[in-house]
C-alpha cells in the first residue's frame, strides 16, 4: 500500500502574520492510500530560518518535531515536496503507512489505541 497526498491546506490569515523573513505557518495534509477513498489529516509547521533563530534567541531550545524549514513560504514548492515525500511512503497496510508519515507530521489519530 502506498500513500498519496489528497490536499495541502493552510489558513490564509496565517500569511498575514508573516513579518519580514520570519514565519511559522501550520499546514494540514490530507493523505490517503492510492486507489482508495478518503484520507487522514497530518499537520506540521512550515517555518523560516529567521523564525527559528528568533525562537532560539528567546527560548534557547526549540523542538524540531513536525517542522519543515523553508527560506521563503512558497506553496507550490512545499506542495511538490510533501507530495513526493508522501508518495514514497509504503507499507503492508494503512496503519503502518500512517505510522511512517507520523514520523515527520502529526497524525490526527496519533496516540489513539484501536478498540
Amino acid at each position: 500500500m502506498r500513500a498519496e497526498l489528497r490536499s495541502l491546506d493552510y489558513f490564509e490569515s496565517d500569511l498575514s502574520s508573516i513579518e519580514g523573513e520570519a514565519f511559522c505557518i501550520n499546514v494540514t495534509a490530507t493523505i490517503g492510500a492510492v486507489d482508495e477513498r478518503g484520507g487522514d489529516d497530518f499537520t506540521l509547521e512550515v517555518c523560516s530560518p529567521a523564525w527559528l533563530q528568533a525562537e532560539l534567541e528567546s527560548d534557547q531550545v526549540v523542538s524540531g518535531q513536525y517542522r519543515l524549514i523553508m527560506e521563503e513560504f512558497d506553496f507550490p514548492l512545499l506542495e511538490r515536496f510533501v507530495a513526493k515525500r508522501v508518495g514514497q511512503t509504503e507499507g503492508p497496510d494503512w496503519l503502518s503507512v500512517a505510522k511512517k508519515l507520523a514520523a515527520w507530521s502529526c497524525w490526527e489519530f496519533e496516540g489513539l489505541t484501536p478498540p
